[in-house]
């Protein structure tokens, strides 16, 4: 069988490395996946789709063409394309032309996942009102996701999996001196999210402008790129914590990235599922996140924190974890990461496709 995944892009982001995450999983023999993107970028996950057999579809955003225009333009890319047996709908502010396009062109598993906590009032109305009329299947990346998209409709919970054994600390891999050649012998506070008002970058330069003045010896790793990167940039230079605040750029070993990390971070403003928390837990390291983002994505190892979003209790949780995080180690369990594997959850999703 062939499924088109329709998304923003194939960016290296949370929604597109989840998807990857179950397309790498997959047997190919069961199950091919295309994909239609409406925007490239440098080192995306483009080239390696296609290297797995999939077809990359890019088509112009509804908002440049229009919405009766591009409805049509994905019907007849999806009947150029296919057959497909079932279409993954990801984008979800836009969701309800693709669920239109795919019903004009004849599919009859239509799949629309919430990927989110956060949606504006006109964005849920429009597509619920569609999802009433036209048959569709429900999934959320978690039980808050799916309740803010779907409302009181029923729908079933799709991990955001992965491979969780990778982030194991390896005996041939010396983190320890990487460590030492990136940060000095300075505490690291990690992070790892694109540039972006959900991600909350603001947050972050108030933390390490307040955290420094209580710990000279810290410096804040901020893995990732997005719009909003170079007014961070400016914003470290305007209030001289270039010492403090390091900009690393897209990690293509995020493995290693969390084994340099002392502590690491996620002050959103809202989440669906951020895996990134799943990945900071297995390597067995300390997460401190806002109190925005659901629990579900505690393993409960008692190695991550919820707390509300204001700085000095930011700071004094860190200087905290920081002055103890040699003497009260805790460890994941396999019990706790079965629901996360990608190797046992891929199936879930292919039976939705073949249900």
């Amino acid at each position: 069988m062939r499924v088109l995944e329709i998304m923003g892009s194939l960016h290296r982001g949370g929604a597109e490395t989840m998807i990857m995450n179950y397309y790498r999983a997959f047997d190919k023999k069961l199950c091919q996946m295309d994909f239609v993107i409406h925007a490239r970028f440098p080192d995306d996950y483009c080239a390696e789709a296609e290297n797995m057999g999939a077809h990359i579809i890019e088509l112009e955003r509804p908002g440049q063409i229009g919405a009766i225009r591009y409805i049509r333009i994905l019907k007849d890319a999806i009947l150029k394309n296919g057959p497909y047996e079932a279409v993954h709908i990801h984008t979800n502010h836009q969701a309800f032309l693709s669920i239109i396009a795919a019903k004009m062109a004849g599919i009859k598993k239509i799949v629309v996942h919430s990927h989110n906590t956060v949606f504006p009032k006109g964005t849920v109305f429009v597509n619920r009102l569609v999802m009433d009329l036209i048959p569709v299947t429900r999934i959320g990346c978690g039980e808050a996701a799916g309740k803010a998209f779907f409302g009181f409709h029923k729908f079933r919970i799709i991990n955001n999996a992965i491979k969780t054994d990778k982030f194991s600390r390896t005996s041939n891999t010396d983190y320890k001196t990487i460590k030492q050649q990136r940060f000095g012998n300075k505490k690291v506070i990690g992070h790892i999210g694109r540039f972006n008002i959900q991600k909350n970058h603001d947050f972050i330069i108030e933390l390490a402008d307040d955290l420094r003045k209580e710990n000279s010896n810290v410096i804040f790793a901020l893995y990732g790129e997005g719009e909003r990167e170079a007014e961070i940039q400016n914003k470290v230079e305007a209030m001289g914590l270039q010492d403090v605040v390091a900009f690393m750029g897209i990690t293509s070993d995020a493995v290693t990235a969390y084994h340099t990390f002392d502590v690491f971070i996620l002050p959103s403003k809202w989440e669906g599922f951020p895996v990134t928390l799943v990945e900071s837990q297995l390597s067995d390291i300390r997460s401190l996140a806002s109190d925005k983002i659901s629990c579900e994505c505690d393993l409960k190892a008692g190695l991550i924190d919820f707390v509300p979003l204001d700085v000095t209790t930011w700071t004094q949780k860190l200087e905290e974890i920081l002055s103890h995080s040699d003497t009260e180690k805790k460890y994941v369990t396999a019990d706790m990461t079965r629901k996360f594997d990608i190797d046992e959850q891929w199936k879930a999703l292919y039976e939705i496709y073949t249900a």
